[in-house]
């Protein structure tokens, strides 16, 4: 027998699913640039995805620019970045 919906619950998996809006100026010009430019060194969804999900993330504040340049600087995204919310996240 399947478990009965209620509406708490529909309420809280709704929330969950939710992605943070855009934050100001989060994201920089040169972490922009940077996250563009390793997009198109790896063409494909699997080598295009992981860098607009990182600058997506980072504008949206749930991944640091510190975060970010570490990434962009061991040239892969970390597991445990691939699972912060953008609108890229279910990609991955």
């Amino acid at each position: 027998m399947a478990p009965r919906k209620n509406k708490a619950n529909v309420v809280e998996l709704r929330r969950s699913l939710t992605i943070p809006s855009i934050k100001q100026n989060a994201l920089s010009d040169q972490l922009y640039d940077a996250c563009i430019a390793k997009a198109r060194e790896n063409p494909g969804p699997e080598g295009t995805t992981p860098w607009l999900h990182l600058k997506d993330a980072v504008d949206r504040g749930t991944i640091s620019p510190m975060e970010a340049y570490d990434a962009l600087e061991a040239g892969f995204l970390p597991e445990h970045l691939k699972i912060r919310k953008s609108l890229y996240y279910h990609l991955l």
